[in-house]
């Protein structure tokens, strides 16, 4: 669903047990700018999938893949600045979308350097100012 139609089913639900989980990643499949929709969505957020992405050109046309958090096209810090402060949300979830590499060996590395780096940033970058 585009943010609009989101917003749209929520509000027409009306009830307090109805919300989002807002996946920031998804925004980009509907070429959605992330920081607006989640604040068209911050009064409904109650959890979310925290990351970051970035896009590539190919010869079939673009290709989109998860990279550390503030080195791809969503701004993490306005994103964070937005749930703390006009969001329900509560916590924030680290999503680590991490490209298969030839080795499952290679694969479990990526994804332990790409913990450590990610949440290091979330706590030295994003939540420098909360704590």
């Amino acid at each position: 669903m585009k943010t609009e139609e989101l917003l749209d089913l929520v509000q027409r639900a009306n009830s307090p047990y109805v919300g989002v989980c807002v996946d920031l990643g998804n925004f980009m499949i509907h070429l959605e700018n992330p920081t607006e929709s989640v604040k068209l969505l911050a009064p409904y957020i109650y959890s979310t999938h925290f990351k970051d992405y970035a896009s590539e050109m190919m010869n079939w046309g673009f290709k989109t893949f998860g990279v550390p958090l503030g080195k791809g096209s969503i701004d993490p810090k306005a994103i964070v600045d937005i749930l703390i402060n006009e969001s329900k949300l509560d916590r924030i979830m680290l999503e680590l979308p991490v490209e298969k590499e030839a080795t499952e060996a290679a694969t479990l590395k990526k994804e332990d350097d790409c913990v450590a780096e990610r949440v290091a940033y979330a706590r030295n970058i994003l939540l420098k100012d909360y704590n």
